[in-house]
């Protein structure tokens, strides 16, 4: 692998990319800190003075948020959802707003509203009629998310 990853501490090489903390532990590796950039960075002592690093996929931390539509015209799409990969619901609003932009020019839309009827976490989506059954006859038009 020729990925490396920059930290206050200096710059590594990383050997291995693990997709949870589980499977990090099962192959030898400790959790060591946190990077400035949020990314878990973890070592596998080869003796006193040599390790090896390893991160958690950043894929793997990503969770599905849920934007549905109701039959407004304005909004992108009549009914369905589409889902944001993101690490939280701040971070999918923002990734959302990039594909579709707050409405402005419509009489009842303000500025800082979101382009659609509502918005969920996977686990509140789940729980909803639409999880099994679609919305207005539409499921999931697009899996949208951040750019490695």
């Amino acid at each position: 692998m020729k990925a490396e990853i920059k930290t206050p501490r200096g710059t590594f090489k990383v050997e291995r990319v693990f997709t949870s903390e589980k499977e990090a532990k099962e192959n030898g590796y400790g959790f060591y800190f946190t990077n400035d950039d949020g990314t878990d960075i973890y070592t596998y002592h080869i003796d006193q003075y040599h390790c090896k690093f390893a991160i958690i996929s950043k894929k793997s931390l990503l969770k599905t948020y849920y934007f549905t539509f109701g039959s407004s015209e304005q909004f992108p799409f009549q009914g369905g959802w589409v889902e944001v990969l993101a690490p939280n619901m701040v971070a999918a609003q923002q990734i959302f707003r990039i594909y579709y932009p707050d409405i402005v020019d419509y009489p009842d839309r303000t500025e800082g509203v979101l382009n659609c009827a509502n918005y969920y976490t996977e686990d509140e989506f789940k729980k909803t009629k639409m999880y099994k059954e679609g919305n207005m006859g539409y499921y999931c038009h697009i899996v949208i998310g951040p750019k490695e």
